[in-house]
């Protein structure tokens, strides 16, 4: 889904993975087709992959892709994850995939594991900066008007 806020273009893309146990081949074609999307996003446009995909990436300090409060566990998926992420220039935060240079930085993730919604999957809102990419954006505009 492509979108436009507050003047930034913003590619959403939902995405759940083959599971970590999967074969090979159905998780290089899953990594096939996450990777010429990506190769179809302008480098203007802000990413946000979000969903499952199905990936343990560890934690590191001092890290752009993998922040230093993930589990201590790596999975296949998360290798995978990890080197998409190295190749655009993406972090993971939590659920969430994103841009390493992005004006739109994800502020909060929570989970919710007590939530029922008839699945294994789990809710987590994500908030974001929106009021203060709000007050950078109106002093760009008074910057060119003056």
């Amino acid at each position: 889904m492509e979108l436009e806020v507050l003047g930034n273009d913003i590619v959403l893309i939902a995405i759940y993975a083959p599971n970590d146990d999967a074969n090979i081949e159905t998780k290089n074609e899953f990594d096939q087709h996450l990777t010429n999307i990506l190769d179809n996003i302008g480098n203007r446009k802000e990413i946000f992959l979000v969903g499952d995909m199905n990936a343990r990436v560890g934690r590191k300090d001092n890290d752009p892709v993998v922040g230093r409060f993930g589990e201590e566990t790596i999975n296949d998926n998360g290798r995978r994850s990890i080197e998409i992420c190295e190749t655009y220039s993406l972090e993971i935060i939590d659920y969430i995939i994103q841009k390493q240079q992005s004006n739109l930085k994800t502020k909060d993730v929570r989970v919710f594991r007590s939530a029922e919604c008839g699945t294994d999957h789990i809710p987590f809102p994500s908030q974001r900066r929106l009021t203060e990419i709000l007050k950078e954006l109106t002093r760009e505009q008074d910057d060119k008007a003056t």
